[in-house]
């Protein structure tokens, strides 16, 4: 760790615990502006944004309650460098089949840490497939960029948490929450990636764990309406993301869920329209 900082320090204050404040912030990834000891408005930001994410009084003070949990998320992210392990919650209520490891990793390389949109104003949903074998390991799901990752085997996995803002879908990233499940699935023409290996199907596990996820988003929104897109609607270079078997779980979830809906026909940039055989 880089030290303990003393409590209730804010703006203008200044010295060597600003530095350890600034020091441990940039760690995870947050913008500090300088590491130069002076508690400025950039500092005041950057603990506001730990503040947001960590669910604590936003406020912009470095209390009591804001260093022990930045000293505790230090903690996890160093034990996930030295050894390579998560610490892990798994969400009641959905039967062991979503884990939580949120705050188990450093921020993935496509989010923007200093960004984050507020639960109320989330009501999309993009659906993704890798195209590629990814696996469950601490380090390759913790780099995962979307919210919600859905390995071949085991359970799905809260990657990141759904306040983070994450560029995983071009125009579609705005207001939205990332579904990526592991593979490489077929195209609207029955192709493959080359590279990506397979052919793959659903396994039974990602069967289940998108059901438990269907349950997840109907909780997460509520009464509030949400819509959920494919990746191919907002890239040109993702016509078979994610796919007619992923993309048949957003039937599934709009027959199941109210108010769920889709908009198979919308594109946003160089995306695309979901074919109607999906």
């Amino acid at each position: 760790m880089f030290g303990t900082a003393k409590p209730w320090m804010a703006l203008h204050d200044k010295g060597p615990g600003v530095v350890r404040i600034q020091e441990q912030l940039d760690a995870l990834g947050i913008d500090v502006g300088k590491n130069d000891g002076l508690f400025d408005e950039a500092t005041a930001q950057a603990v506001m944004c730990f503040q947001e994410l960590y669910h604590l009084k936003v406020d912009g003070i470095f209390g009591t309650r804001t260093q022990n949990k930045l000293n505790i998320v230090i903690d996890i992210m160093e034990d996930y460098d030295a050894r390579g392990k998560f610490a892990i919650r798994p969400i009641t209520g959905i039967q062991g089949r979503i884990v939580d490891i949120s705050e188990a990793h450093p921020p993935p390389r496509l989010a923007r840490p200093n960004r984050f949109v507020g639960p109320e104003a989330v009501n999309r949903v993009v659906l993704h497939q890798t195209g590629i074998l990814i696996g469950n390991t601490p380090k390759r799901v913790g780099r995962i960029n979307t919210h919600l990752y859905v390995p071949r085997k085991g359970p799905a996995y809260l990657v990141n948490t759904a306040r983070m803002f994450i560029r995983h879908a071009q125009a579609l990233s705005v207001d939205s929450l990332g579904i990526e499940v592991e593979g490489n699935f077929a195209d609207v023409h029955g192709r493959f990636w080359k590279p990506g290996g397979g052919p793959h199907t659903l396994t039974q596990d990602q069967k289940n764990n998108l059901d438990a996820i269907g349950v997840w988003l109907d909780n997460f929104f509520a009464s509030r309406p949400w819509t959920v897109y494919g990746h191919r609607q907002s890239s040109e270079n993702r016509a078979g993301d994610p796919g007619p078997e992923i993309w048949g779980w957003a039937h599934a979830w709009e027959e199941m869920y109210d108010p769920c809906g889709l908009k198979p026909q919308e594109s946003f940039g160089t995306g695309q329209a979901i074919p109607d055989s999906w």
